[in-house]
């Protein structure tokens, strides 16, 4: 009798490995055709770079449509990429100089926004009643990053007008 429970417990111990296998290969086939059948918005452009990893091209037009979607400091690294393969390549058919110009015009983004920050803050200043002086100030900060002056900036632009949607639009957002 006591062969007999052996045996069965070694063979519900491979049917067992075996159902967790089938389980495990079930899954992925799932995943991997769930994948195929809906691709993310990212899945073209983030694989562009993967399957050609040496086309500057490539970097690129990922970069770009990476900021594009808002994500700066992943662009501006997929352009620092691109950079690096046109120096590493040296004159590459068809390579420009356009990852350079490109990393050079996103640096200058954040001291812009800085600067036109500081004007629109200098304009509420001037004139505390200047509803859209605020929004615009507001919206700056918001860019930068610092959500706590901008939600302070939009609440002064709903004081002086309250009626005013896009204000209201604008707190609804950030807050």
């Amino acid at each position: 009798m006591a062969n007999t429970d052996s045996k069965f417990l070694r063979s519900g111990t491979i049917i067992g490995r075996v159902g967790l296998w089938v389980a495990l290969i079930a899954f992925i086939i799932f995943n991997a055709v769930f994948v195929r059948l809906n691709p993310s918005r990212f899945t073209e452009f983030l694989l562009q770079p993967l399957l050609k990893p040496f086309s500057i091209a490539a970097h690129v037009d990922t970069a770009k449509k990476l900021w594009d979607a808002g994500f700066h400091q992943t662009a501006t690294r997929e352009l620092v990429i691109a950079k690096d393969l046109l120096t590493t390549n040296g004159s590459v058919l068809g390579a420009t100089t356009e990852p350079t110009a490109l990393l050079a015009t996103w640096e200058q983004v954040p001291v812009k926004l800085k600067d036109a920050y500081t004007y629109w803050l200098e304009v509420t200043k001037e004139k505390p009643d200047y509803r859209d002086g605020f929004l615009m100030a507001g919206s700056y900060a918001y860019e930068l990053g610092d959500v706590t002056q901008a939600v302070s900036l939009f609440r002064k632009a709903y004081a002086i007008d309250p009626n005013y949607k896009t204000t209201l639009d604008m707190l609804t957002k950030v807050e």
